[in-house]
């Protein structure tokens, strides 16, 4: 997706990526292509950025492995950015092997062996999404407490307000990039329709909010911190829906109800990225219409080990 600043991987003027699954809907993006690459078997492993879900949705909408490792585990130098403080970089991959294999060549770091994980205690968050993401996340459960985990419900803080959070801390951080660099507003009219909406959005920001945004994030972390004192893993869907259509992009489909596909996806991903936590994005089956379904393992930070160590567990 242009600059990375989108979770389609469509462009209006240039077409986009199409999902290797059905080719009438979008990976997911912002590493969309990187994730119809794999899927479609042209190589077995391709980089991406995570600094949203960009990683975690096109290997959920594409049947893949991806795991956003904790933020700055892996060096960024050579990506161009979209917001630093967010950006993580990881791989698209097949299983959670590879997933631990590419960890430890980007990060230059051993992981270790891979450690049992009953005994855990794995927080289950569910909440409003399509009927067959809540039965695959079920499910995934099932696999999980079957592996001797322990399981209990939890609910993600700040979740009426993580959207709105991730906007202005996105934004602001990705204006300020692109104003420095020169190429924004000098060279609006080069930008694709979306990216230079998100541009213009963003201008409209003031101070105030900003500063806020930056409190309310520490806060976040605060209350995570918290919530893994409670709990080893959380688990989560990677998005309420399945991929939309090339044909209507920005438009997802939960249970027949038509809506912003940003609002079926980042109240889900974003989190991990506010909060710098380590997240792996496994398959967990399909829907109803053969697409693939992915779920999430979330961990606190540094505990990528651990993250991807219950993610194999996950495995169907």
């Amino acid at each position: 997706h242009e600059f990375a600043w989108g979770i389609t991987t469509q462009h209006a003027g240039r077409g986009g990526t199409r999902n290797p699954v059905d080719p009438s809907r979008v990976p997911g993006g912002s590493s969309g292509g990187s994730a119809a690459a794999v899927a479609a078997g042209v190589v077995p492993l391709a980089l991406g950025t995570d600094t949203g879900c960009s990683l975690r949705l096109p290997a959920a909408w594409c049947g893949l492995v991806a795991h956003k490792p904790t933020h700055g585990a892996v060096p960024l130098d050579g990506v161009l950015p979209l917001a630093p403080s967010l950006d993580t970089g990881g791989a698209l991959v097949r299983d959670v092997e590879d997933a631990r294999l590419a960890h430890e060549v980007l990060s230059g770091r051993s992981l270790g062996p891979v450690q049992p994980v009953g005994g855990l205690r794995l927080g289950v968050v569910g909440g409003a999404v399509a009927r067959a993401v809540g039965e695959r996340l079920q499910e995934a459960a099932g696999r999980a407490q079957a592996a001797g985990l322990r399981l209990s419900e939890q609910r993600l803080p700040s979740a009426d307000r993580l959207q709105a959070l991730y906007a202005v801390v996105q934004g602001a951080e990705a204006l300020a990039w692109h104003r420095a660099t020169g190429r924004w507003p000098q060279h609006a009219e080069a930008y694709g329709d979306d990216v230079r909406a998100l541009l213009e959005r963003t201008e409209r920001l003031t101070p105030a909010q900003v500063e806020t945004a930056g409190l309310e994030r520490d806060a976040l972390r605060a209350a995570f911190a918290g919530l893994f004192t409670r709990v080893d893993v959380l688990l989560l869907p990677v998005a309420a829906c399945g991929p939309s259509t090339t044909a209507d992009p920005a438009t997802g489909v939960l249970d027949g109800v038509l809506g912003p596909l940003r609002d079926a996806v980042l109240p889900w991903t974003v989190p991990a990225n506010l909060a710098g936590l380590p997240a792996c994005s496994v398959p967990a089956g399909t829907d109803d219409d053969g697409l693939p379904v992915g779920v999430q393992v979330v961990g606190p930070p540094g505990a990528d080990a651990r993250v991807l160590d219950v993610a194999a567990a996950l495995e169907p």
